[in-house]
């Protein structure tokens, strides 16, 4: 897990445009954080669920999980690149491959979660069963099998 400013300051890295001599600006980092916020609520959108609550102040932990760290850098690297790039192709292709690898590779990794069966009234309940003082035949409209 990594704060937010830690996340920026990567993608900021891949690009070429931060490194320990030079980090980000405290303003940077507050619209940064707002695109990151974003990004998030997008993967969301697009069923990428990775629990991550949306940050407050650029120094809030972001709680990813570990193997999602390096997909949400280089994603937000992508989206970060506009406000670099002064008319000149800053984003190398090698990221832009890496960036979708990870983003499917984090598709690909979501729990599919399966309905439980919610049987009709005309499905028998089976023979001999005859609890519960009145013997019904069917079971109810929207029972769900497995409780």
């Amino acid at each position: 897990m990594s704060t937010g400013t830690q996340t920026i300051q990567n993608a900021g890295k891949l690009l070429g445009v931060f490194s320990a001599a030079q980090p980000a600006d405290p303003q940077f980092l507050v619209d940064a954080m707002h695109k990151l916020n974003a990004m998030i609520q997008m993967l969301e959108s697009d069923g990428i669920n990775l629990g991550i609550v949306p940050l407050e102040v650029p120094a809030d932990d972001l709680g990813e999980p570990i193997d999602a760290t390096l997909a949400i850098e280089e994603n937000l690297a992508i989206i970060l690149s506009p406000l670099f790039d002064n008319g000149k192709v800053i984003v190398s292709p090698d990221l832009r491959v890496n960036a979708k690898i990870h983003l499917e590779i984090l598709r690909d990794s979501q729990p599919v979660v399966i309905p439980k069966k919610v049987v009709s009234s005309t499905l028998p309940r089976g023979a001999g069963n005859n609890r519960g003082g009145r013997r019904r035949v069917f079971s109810g409209v929207g029972t769900t099998i497995g409780k």
